[in-house]
């Protein structure tokens, strides 16, 4: 081989391997790039031993400086691990006003902790819910990564588990609990000697907008039938977005309903802004309503509002959406 030609098969090797190692890096997975962040801090409930709840939170700075979070809420009497969620573009102002609304939720208890207590905290709550038989949350690897090296769930230290040396305790909706245990039948569970449990409301999303003490009859039955239409309402427009994202390739959410209300809600609020609603200002408010949301399920319900402002967005404008859902009882427009 001549000494050009030597030259040539040189330049073309260093030109693939520049490429191999181009697509590496752009095969990285944003989350695992944002996970490797500098850790800028993780914060805790205080009372999470006492209280048998936590939600533990981590902030980290990605590439070219921006903020991504992860947040994990903790049953530690029961289900372990019961949501993981995150963001990759968070703004600071929006990650300390989450941190402050988790602080009223769990009676400004939460402070910073360090990132072994985070980690013990979360790994034992993995291995609480493999061991009781819970399903664990989606996609929680995914926001796992934020706590640094793999955790050896597996022999995670179970001491701050269950209660009364080793008895579980679950509080919630029967619905919730049907919902999440997966070890067996839950007859069973619930008749096993170890169990003891303090059922809620069977409720829904919906159930929420409970009607004040003292109202008269009157307006208890107005409040009813609105209520009745709003969840209609979103039923029928889960149902169709559901119709679109199969039609789009895409799998639609479990938490479509929930999102569709959420959408509906955001749409009222940006309507009192701008007159017809705007798909910034409606965006806008989505947002908000999710920082705003409770903490479980947070990130299935993140996912499925992302689909269902996908949804509206495939009409001309928002008014054309609201046009294409009336209330039940009246035709749609064109």
């Amino acid at each position: 081989m001549s000494d050009r030609a030597r030259r040539k098969e040189k330049q073309r090797l260093k030109r693939k391997q520049k490429r191999r190692e181009l697509h590496r890096a752009s095969s990285i997975s944003p989350y695992r790039r944002a996970a490797a962040g500098e850790l800028l801090g993780c914060w805790i409930n205080q009372d999470w031993r006492e209280r048998g709840q936590s939600a533990v939170w981590l902030l980290r700075r990605g590439p070219g400086g921006t903020l991504a979070m992860a947040c994990f809420f903790i049953d530690l009497w029961c289900a372990g691990l019961k949501d993981a969620w995150g963001r990759l573009d968070v703004l600071r102002e929006d990650f300390d006003d989450a941190i402050e609304q988790s602080s009223e939720q769990f009676d400004g208890t939460v402070a910073p902790c360090t990132l072994d207590v985070a980690r013990h905290v979360v790994a034992g709550a993995i291995r609480f819910a493999v061991q009781n038989g819970f399903r664990l949350a989606q996609r929680y690897d995914r926001w796992t990564a934020f706590l640094g090296p793999p955790l050896d769930w597996r022999n995670a230290d179970l001491a701050d588990f269950g209660i009364d040396g080793g008895k579980l305790r679950w509080v919630g909706p029967m619905e919730d609990l049907r919902t999440r245990y997966v070890g067996g039948r839950l007859d069973d569970f619930l008749e096993r000697a170890d169990v003891e449990f303090i059922l809620g409301s069977e409720g829904t999303f919906f159930d929420e907008f409970d009607e004040e003490e003292g109202e008269d009859e009157e307006a208890e039955e107005a409040a009813f039938e609105g209520l009745e239409v709003f969840k209609q309402l979103s039923e029928d427009a889960a149902e169709s977005a559901r119709k679109w994202c199969i039609a789009n390739g895409l799998e639609p959410e479990p938490m479509l309903v929930e999102a569709m209300a959420f959408s509906f809600a955001a749409m009222a609020m940006s309507a009192k802004e701008d007159e017809p609603p705007t798909a910034a200002t409606f965006g806008q408010r989505l947002n908000e309503l999710l920082d705003q949301a409770p903490m479980e399920k947070r990130n299935d319900l993140i996912a499925a509002c992302a689909q269902a402002q996908a949804f509206v967005q495939s009409f001309d404008t928002p008014q054309a959406f609201l046009e294409n859902f009336p209330p039940p009882g009246e035709s749609a427009q064109g």
